[in-house]
C-alpha cells in the first residue's frame, strides 16, 4: 500500500472589496447529526456552484453521507480532508477556523466550508482564484479519483438535424438518425447503401433507388422540412410524407411505405406521445449511472432555457416517472439556499416541471419557473436545457486511506 501524504496548509488569502480576508476560529462540532443538500447554500460573492453541486451529487448518492462524513475529520485540533490530486490520494490539514467575511464562504453548514476552505488550500491557496468560478470536471476528479466521463444528450440536443444534414456524414447504420439524413440526401458517397438497403428496404436495393429518385425531384421541399426546427417530430415527417406522396402523381408506394414503418419501428425521431430511442438511452444512462454509485453533474447551454442559469452547475438527485403519462422527470438541486430572500427575486431557483389534469381528464405538461432549488425537469426538456452532463467515479471503487500517525506518513508544508 501506498503511504499518502498529509499536507499541512496555511488560511487561504485573497482579498475582497479591498478588504483583506481575516479567519475566526471555531470550537463547533463540525457535523449535524445528518447530512442533507439543504445544509449546502452557496454564498453571495462565490461562483462556486461547480464545487457546491459536486457536494450535493454525492451526498445524494445512498452511501454518500457516509463517504463525506469518512472525506473530512476533526483531528488533533485540526481539520483534515482527503482528496485526490493527480488521481493520488492526499490529506490536507487546515486550521478548524473559517472566513469572517460575509458571502466568501457558503452560508450553510460548517461541514460544507471547511470543504470550500480545504478545496481552496488545495487549488491556489486564494479563495477569489478558485471560488470566482471553476470545473465540475475537476472538483469530481478531485474528491473521487478516477475520471470524469461524459453522458451525452440525445443527438437533436447537441444539433438540429438542419445542421445535421448540412455536414459531412461518414456512414450510418441503417438504425440511426444519420440514415434519416441520407434519406433526404439522394446518392450521398458517404451513405452505407448496404445498411440502408438492409434495414429500411429489406434487402431490396430497388426500393432505395425509386425513394431517392422521388426525393430528387423536389429536395427544396425536403430541406424545408428540416429548416428552423430545434426538434423536428415524428408526426411531422410522416405527415410531410402523406402530403409529398398525395402531391406526386408516380410516387413509389411500396419504398415510401418501408420508410414510415422504419421511423415508427426504430422511434429514432420523439414523438408526441413516445421518447425517441437516444431519449430513452440517456435516461437509462442517468439511472444506471446513479444507481452505480457515480454523482452526475449538470451543466446548460449558453443560452438556457427559462429558469435556468448559464454558467451554472447542478447535481442531478434522482429520477421519477409518470403514473398517468408515463413521461420520465429528472430531478436536480441547485447550490442557491432554499430560504434566501433577496435574490430569489433576480436569480431562480430552477425549471419546474409538472403535469395538468383537466376536467375532460386531458392530462398536458406545464413548464415554469420555480424559486425553489430543488426541481424535477421532464426527460426531453432537460436533454435540450444542457449542454454538459458529467459524472464522477464510483463510491464503490474508492478506499479512503485512514488517517493515522505512522512511520510512513508523510507530511509536507503547503506555502
Amino acid at each position: 500500500m501506498m503511504p499518502y501524504s498529509i499536507l499541512d496548509a496555511p488560511n487561504p488569502k485573497g482579498g475582497r472589496f479591498f478588504f483583506s480576508i481575516s479567519h475566526a476560529k471555531t470550537i463547533e462540532s463540525i457535523y449535524p447529526s445528518r447530512l442533507t443538500v439543504d445544509q449546502v447554500k452557496q454564498g453571495g460573492n462565490t461562483g462556486n456552484c461547480y464545487l457546491l453541486s459536486v457536494i450535493n451529487a454525492i451526498l445524494t448518492l445512498p452511501g454518500g453521507e457516509n463517504y463525506i462524513r469518512q472525506l473530512l475529520i476533526e483531528k488533533s485540533d485540526k481539520i483534515h480532508v482527503h482528496f485526490f490530486k493527480d488521481d493520488k490520494p492526499i490529506w490536507i490539514a487546515i486550521e478548524k477556523s473559517l472566513p469572517t467575511n460575509w458571502g466568501l464562504l457558503s452560508s450553510g453548514a460548517l461541514w460544507v466550508r471547511f470543504f470550500e476552505k480545504a478545496y481552496v488550500a488545495l487549488m491556489s491557496g486564494d479563495y477569489d482564484k478558485t471560488l470566482k468560478s471553476g470545473d465540475a470536471r475537476t472538483a469530481l476528479r478531485t474528491f473521487l479519483g478516477g475520471f470524469d466521463n461524459y453522458i451525452a444528450p440525445s443527438v437533436q440536443s447537441r444539433t438540429t438535424l438542419e445542421e445535421l444534414y448540412n455536414k459531412k456524414i461518414y456512414g450510418c447504420s441503417g438504425e440511426d438518425i444519420y440514415s434519416f439524413i441520407f434519406l433526404l440526401k439522394p446518392y450521398d458517397k458517404l451513405a452505407t447503401q448496404v445498411m440502408l438497403i438492409k434495414y429500411i428496404f429489406l434487402e431490396d436495393k430497388c426500393l432505395l433507388k425509386e425513394w431517392w429518385d422521388w426525393v430528387a425531384k423536389d429536395p427544396e421541399s425536403w430541406k424545408k422540412l428540416l429548416a428552423g426546427k430545434d426538434i423536428l417530430f415524428e408526426e411531422e415527417v410522416l405527415n410531410f410524407i402523406d402530403c409529398q406522396q398525395k402531391k406526386s402523381k408516380d410516387a413509389p408506394v411500396e419504398a415510401i411505405l418501408a420508410v414510415k414503418q422504419w421511423l415508427l419501428k426504430n422511434e429514432l425521431l420523439p414523438g408526441a406521445t413516445h421518447y425517441c430511442k437516444d431519449e430513452l438511452a440517456l435516461y437509462t444512462t442517468l439511472v444506471e449511472t446513479h444507481r452505480a454509485q457515480q454523482p452526475i453533474i449538470a451543466s446548460p447551454k449558453a443560452k438556457p432555457p427559462e429558469g435556468l442559469i448559464a454558467q451554472h452547475s447542478y447535481a442531478v438527485l434522482g429520477f421519477t416517472e409518470s403514473k398517468i403519462t408515463h413521461r420520465k422527470f429528472v430531478i436536480l438541486r441547485n447550490p442557491y439556499a432554499e430560504d434566501r430572500l433577496i435574490t430569489q427575486f433576480f436569480l431562480p431557483g430552477g425549471r419546474q416541471a409538472k403535469e395538468v389534469v383537466d376536467s375532460k381528464g386531458n392530462v398536458s405538461l406545464v413548464l415554469s419557473t420555480t424559486s425553489h432549488s430543488t426541481f424535477k425537469m421532464e426527460l426531453r426538456d432537460f436533454s435540450h436545457a444542457f449542454a454538459y452532463i458529467d459524472s464522477g467515479n464510483s463510491l464503490n471503487k474508492i478506499k479512503i486511506e485512514q488517517l493515522e500517525e505512522s512511520p510512513q506518513t508523510r507530511s509536507t508544508t503547503l506555502t
